[in-house]
């Protein structure tokens, strides 16, 4: 690199082009500003960020001198993907850092290999930043409305609305196109959705047959029933359960803290209280927690011995007939917890769901049982014997 004088603009020249001095040329006009100063890379997108951080900082310094309309470089939308995957990992974007697993979940919604937004654009010649707009949101999701699900849509939406928050922040896009972005709404999907009130909800006969089949048939194999049974007596996810440790535990007020720290995370990344634990339940955890002393308990072996128990009771003739498996579990205790008249809110907050409207539209509408009449038992108020005499005082 180096340095070169164009008037009164005091730049370095990148090798990637002359994109620094273009830039700073414009900039100087519109803005009078008598000198400016760019760092040179040898990356032509590093370029890109840095002379956009620039831009910002001279505009700020004019005291809010409104900055040019039109975004000051075009990059290829992988790469934007790419600059948005590391630094969305790495939690230099707003809002809390994210877990490895959400990072994963945006990579593959947004470069997968099947359905994948950078994949999409490329099949149909938008593939750079000038061409990421709402067109380019509403044709994608169109297309994969015949073999998503409409929770998978509406998770590919809110990806594809951050990238564009992303793109203009860094200058890629026009504030119209990232307006127009958040209004669009995710299609109806064609396929209906795998949580369906057919599916049902396990009763206690289908669960205790589970537990059965769980239960280890040679000495020194891992208990997987114990958890098995912990996970439906508390409601807790599969990830949970398995992380449960003693300081969790709180007998003295009948509750079970779920924590979160350095080496476990929940879902929504926040803490909660089961309550209204009975003894029993405690008991289990206790031994639970001995288990996993005793054994190295993973996920994936729970999730091993649970298929196998499946295929057991498939072969058997009786299989189990949830597609999610272990999360019937936690379905069937939100169920369990409404017919002993716990309240929704409470249900809610102790399946650490933020609305009860989650809640009720991903379990209790799946029951098929039979609901008992509220009145079943009681005689009818009005059978009581009448009364000789006129009806009215006056007759």
């Amino acid at each position: 690199m180096r340095k070169a004088r164009r008037g009164d603009v005091d730049l370095v020249r990148l090798r990637s082009g002359l994109l620094g001095i273009r830039w700073g040329r414009k900039l100087s006009r519109e803005a009078g500003v008598a000198a400016i100063e760019a760092t040179g890379t040898d990356n032509e997108r590093e370029a890109g960020k840095i002379l956009e951080r620039r831009r910002i900082e001279v505009y700020a310094s004019l005291g809010g001198v409104r900055p040019v309309a039109a975004p000051i470089a075009t990059v290829s939308l992988g790469d934007l993907v790419a600059d948005f995957l590391d630094e969305f990992l790495a939690g230099e974007l707003p809002g809390r850092k994210p877990s490895t697993s959400t990072v994963a979940l945006y990579r593959t919604l947004l470069t997968g290999k099947r359905g994948g937004l950078v994949g999409f654009a490329a099949s149909i010649q938008r593939t750079t930043t000038r061409q990421l707009d709402e067109i380019l949101i509403e044709r994608w999701l169109e297309s994969e409305r015949l073999r998503a699900s409409r929770d998978t849509l509406r998770l590919r939406l809110i990806a594809a609305r951050r990238l564009v928050e992303y793109a203009k922040r860094r200058g890629f896009v026009s504030g119209d196109a990232l307006a127009a972005a958040r209004d669009v709404n995710a299609p109806r999907a064609a396929r209906a959705p795998r949580r369906t009130r057919q599916e049902g909800v396990a009763s206690p006969e289908l669960i205790a047959r589970l537990l059965a089949a769980m239960t280890p048939k040679r000495r020194g194999a891992i208990p997987f029933h114990r958890i098995a049974e912990l996970q439906f007596r508390l409601g807790l996810r599969r990830g949970e359960v398995i992380a449960l440790d003693s300081h969790w535990l709180r007998e003295d007020l009948g509750e079970v803290h779920v924590t979160v720290d350095g080496a476990f995370e929940t879902k929504n990344h926040e803490g909660r209280i089961v309550d209204g634990v009975d003894k029993l339940t405690f008991e289990l955890a206790r031994e639970v927690i001995a288990i996993k002393r005793a054994y190295r308990v993973t996920v994936c072996g729970y999730r091993e011995a649970f298929d196998r128990a499946c295929a057991r009771l498939a072969r058997e003739g009786a299989p189990w007939p949830f597609t999610r498996k272990t999360h019937a579990l936690r379905s069937a205790y939100a169920v369990a917890s409404r017919h002993a008249g716990v309240p929704l809110s409470i249900v809610a907050l102790r399946l650490g769901h933020s609305s009860e409207r989650t809640t009720e539209r991903h379990y209790f509408g799946r029951t098929n049982e039979r609901q008992r009449s509220p009145f079943e038992g009681a005689a009818l108020m009005s059978c009581a014997p009448a009364r000789s005499g006129p009806m009215h005082p006056t007759e």
